[in-house]
């Protein structure tokens, strides 16, 4: 599963001199006071376009890495958002060919450089933040149901496992945002999976074809729950892409690495606003 010189005014100067001839000096009006001489001004500018920067988090998918050199949601989302603002868009992608929500948590607790960028000089400026994280959290799971030690009567207890992890460094993240962003208006988005159970071939020949609509569905549930209890309390937003790529009743396969499924999820993204910012 898968960035002015002011001169001495001359009238000054001649009341100067005529205090040295004359004695005591001859008020000067109110409305009479010199003015300095000031070099020419050069001709307006027209205002400069206000700027968001806008950074992106991500594993493997967001990265692009599997969609075979199609254009991936984070880029897209910054296309729109320059095509539908009265903003420049300053695109920082800090996604990265892999990764967990754990080891993006270390990675801004420690202040690594991400593709170059210090990522807590990156999250320092950000306006706009997504986060799309967390599928690969799921290996050691995946491990323990294939060897049936998942535990549970459903067999999903190792899930549930992860999605306690998922907790912790989803809310860590946000409190590390929350804590550089010091009270500035951002607009955070964490972005949570779709059902990729009903259509990667990997999964389902390691699951098997029932499991999309069963199991996997209860593990793309975990995903999304966690996210949007996490972003409630830090009062960001979840961004749901099972009925995005699923359809309304959740059930639809879709392979999450076309063009295709990339921007309907920069258009949900889209959808979601930026009231934070307004």
């Amino acid at each position: 599963m898968h960035n002015s010189l002011f001169r001495i005014p001359l009238l000054a100067a001649a009341m100067a001199l005529s205090l040295a001839a004359c004695g005591a000096p001859t008020p000067t009006p109110a409305t009479e006071q010199p003015t300095a001489i000031q070099a020419p001004t050069e001709a307006p500018t027209a205002t400069e376009i206000p700027s968001w920067t806008y950074v992106a988090f991500g594993d493997s998918w967001p990265f692009g890495a599997h969609c075979f050199g199609c254009r991936a949601f984070p880029a897209l989302y910054a296309d729109g958002l320059a095509a539908t603002t009265d903003h420049r868009i300053d695109f920082i992608n800090l996604t990265t060919n892999g990764g967990t929500s754990q080891s993006l948590l270390e990675s801004i607790q420690t202040s690594q450089k991400t593709r170059g960028t210090d990522i807590r000089e990156a999250i320092t400026s950000a306006d706009i933040a997504i986060i799309s994280t967390g599928a690969n959290d799921l290996e050691p799971a995946f491990e323990s149901y294939a060897a049936g030690t998942c535990g549970g009567v459903d067999q999903l207890d190792c899930f549930r496992k992860v999605a306690e992890g998922w907790r912790v460094s989803f809310d860590g993240i946000l409190t590390e945002i929350d804590a550089l962003r010091d009270g500035k208006p951002t607009a955070i988005r964490l972005v949570t999976n779709s059902n990729e159970f009903l259509a990667d071939p990997g999964l389902i020949d390691l699951f098997g074809p029932e499991f999309g609509l069963a199991g996997g569905a209860v593990v793309t549930a975990l995903h999304h729950d966690i996210l949007c209890e996490v972003a409630a309390k830090h009062g960001a937003t979840c961004v749901d892409l099972r009925p995005v790529l699923n359809g309304p009743t959740l059930d639809k396969p879709q392979d999450v690495n076309t063009q295709e499924a990339m921007q309907a999820v920069a258009d949900a993204l889209l959808a979601s606003g930026l009231d934070e910012l307004r």
